[in-house]
């Protein structure tokens, strides 16, 4: 035989005994479940997808905060860079905490968190105030209804960090379908696969990756400042809007009603007011004929909803708070000058005799 054909050496696999196989198998999976728990921990603090980050980012404060505080600020991501708290505080001398996440969370998640909130402290002093975009409220827990389509509820409720099945305890009880569990607790607890996009992001594009957790300044009231305004976005952003107002008409989705009606009992049972306000708006989008008739629909409807206790008012229904495209990163999310400007006119709302 030529010494350039030499037999490869062969790997001899020792034999095997059921102990070992045993030990081999229980060290694979206490190593699997070991990297997926310390990756879940390092996504909820770096994740790249921005709707999964303040979701867990809000939970956070909330579990971690240690005083009560006067105003419990509960909506979507308009009112989470919308709605400053410093301002209150600078203005009232009130404090404030900003839970406002995200629109995938529906109105539903804005009832969990005054739920939580209050058994770790009571009713906030002064009350509640909910921040939602119009398009929010006929979007249902699939992710459809609204102007485009959203992820589903479930997805997001993985970031929460109560106790497994918090939905079924917690008003109000949601009823998810054997699949949807299944697809939340991959999410929860097989993070390296449920964020596989964001880890490949991290690993091919590790500096893009930190700038984007770089533009995230959450502060420790809760209000994510956005300084960068983008007008062309804006534009865009309200065509979509005049297209998506044009083709349909106003409704509250089941568990938009279901989500309200239980942040306005709780309060009730506690003796706290509840305000519940529109997002900021760009400008044009405002003084649109077809928005201007679509917005009939929504005042008529959402007041419906306020009408239904004493102690909740609608707020910046009959003249939305706009503002110029210069001044907006969408059509429905301002910078950071101009969330000063919203908050002062949302407070100046909250506390009219008549709203």
């Amino acid at each position: 035989m030529s010494k350039y054909n030499k037999q490869l050496p062969e790997e001899t696999p020792a034999p095997s005994r059921a102990r070992k196989v045993l030990v081999t198998v229980v060290v694979t999976l206490v190593a699997a479940v070991g990297f997926n728990f310390l990756l879940g921990a390092l996504l909820r603090r770096y994740t790249t997808n921005l709707g999964y980050y303040l979701i867990a980012k809000k939970w956070d404060l909330l579990e971690a905060r240690e005083e009560p505080v006067d105003w419990l600020i509960l909506g979507d991501s308009s009112c989470n860079q919308g709605v400053r708290p410093d301002v209150i505080l600078r203005d009232r001398g009130e404090t404030a905490l900003n839970l406002c996440s995200t629109a995938q969370q529906l109105v539903v998640e804005g009832a969990w968190q005054l739920q939580h909130y209050i058994d770790r402290h009571g009713p906030p002093r002064k009350g509640v105030i909910v921040v939602h975009v119009y398009d929010v409220w006929p979007t249902n827990g699939g992710g459809h209804g609204g102007q485009g389509n959203r992820p589903p509820i479930h997805h997001g409720m993985s970031m929460v960090p109560l106790r497994w099945g918090f939905w079924k305890t917690y008003e109000p009880v949601l009823r998810l379908k054997p699949e949807q569990e299944r697809e939340m607790a991959i999410q929860r607890y097989v993070p390296g696969y449920a964020q596989s996009s964001t880890v490949r992001k991290w690993i091919l594009k590790p500096q893009s990756s930190m700038r984007a957790l770089k533009g995230r300044q959450i502060d420790a009231t809760g209000y994510m400042r956005v300084d960068k305004a983008k007008p062309d976005n804006v534009v865009r952003d309200t065509r979509g809007h005049i297209n998506f107002v044009r083709r349909h008409k106003f409704s509250v989705s089941k568990l938009n009603r279901l989500g309200f009606e239980a942040i306005v009992d709780i309060a009730s049972q506690h003796g706290v007011p509840v305000s519940l306000a529109l997002s900021p708006l760009d400008e044009a989008l405002a003084r649109d004929p077809f928005f201007s008739s679509y917005m009939r629909q929504v005042r008529s409807k959402l007041k419906a909803l306020c009408n239904r206790a004493d102690h909740v008012k609608c707020l910046l229904m009959d003249r939305p708070a706009s503002f110029p495209a210069a001044q907006m990163e969408n059509s429905d999310h301002v910078t950071h000058p101009v969330a000063k400007r919203y908050t002062q006119r949302l407070m100046g709302a909250v506390t009219e005799e008549t709203p």
